[in-house]
């Protein structure tokens, strides 16, 4: 069961069903509206094992998160289409920003960046995400919803990744020629440590599993289907009483 709040609203639904939509968009401080789009982000509470043959390529990370993320019932839409998720992370190739198309000079300003809870606002677009200014929010909610502890640095999600979104020049999500050392973000700091917390002493080890951050595709809040099925009746009628 999920630790986030259900959709209260009599007309709207978040597409995950977990936000509240009876109340504000807290990215624009107004009424959620059919349309208003976001993504979500979650740290993972199980791990994602970075000593894998196969984590040289970011497809790798990105079916571990969407892992975790079907386990947790965030794999479809109160529709029941697929929702993909993918790491905030970089490989040698491929960089956090391009990997979770958030990055602006490709894919534009963007919508909000939201936690788990389906209220705390972590940036209010992609430009304001890797701009290397503090996030407005901590990040600090797993999957479920629920709080991380930051005591352990296996908690702190590994992502190979500078502040700006971009790979780091060495240490990538899988990376053995800098002695083992890891790239990691804090997400329990409104720092650029959020993402780039040049954590560099801790090293690769047969048993180590990390701590990931996964972020949604694009969702969009909805109208419920008894709402959509009453507009499309209501539509229907209006069109019958035209041709009369």
């Amino acid at each position: 069961m999920m630790a986030v709040p259900q959709a209260q609203s009599a007309g709207l639904v978040g597409q995950l069903g977990i936000l509240d939509t009876s109340g504000t968009n807290p990215a624009t401080g107004q009424p959620w509206q059919v349309g208003d789009q976001y993504r979500l982000v979650f740290i993972s509470s199980t791990f994602v094992d970075p000593n894998n043959p196969a984590a040289n390529d970011i497809a790798y990370w990105n079916t571990g998160v969407q892992n975790i993320a079907n386990n947790a019932g965030l794999g479809v839409d109160v529709s029941g289409n697929a929702v993909t998720w993918n790491i905030i992370g970089s490989t040698s190739a491929v960089d956090a920003r391009d990997n979770t198309s958030t990055n602006p000079s490709i894919f534009g300003t963007g919508h909000a960046i939201i936690a788990m809870d389906g209220s705390t606002v972590i940036e209010n677009n992609f430009n304001d995400l890797w701009n290397g200014a503090a996030p407005q929010n901590i990040a600090f909610f797993d999957e479920h919803g629920v709080h991380k502890d930051d005591s352990t640095a296996v908690n702190w999600p590994l992502t190979g990744t500078n502040w700006n979104g971009t790979a780091h020049g060495s240490l990538f999500l899988k990376d053995t020629s800098a002695g083992g050392a890891i790239r990691q973000g804090w997400a329990f700091t409104t720092s650029p440590g959020w993402i780039d917390a040049q954590n560099t002493g801790a090293s690769w080890s047969s048993s180590s599993a990390w701590s990931v951050y996964g972020m949604s595709e694009p969702l969009t809040v909805l109208p419920e289907p008894s709402t959509g099925l009453l507009i499309g009746l209501g539509g229907l009628l209006a069109l019958l009483r035209r041709r009369r």
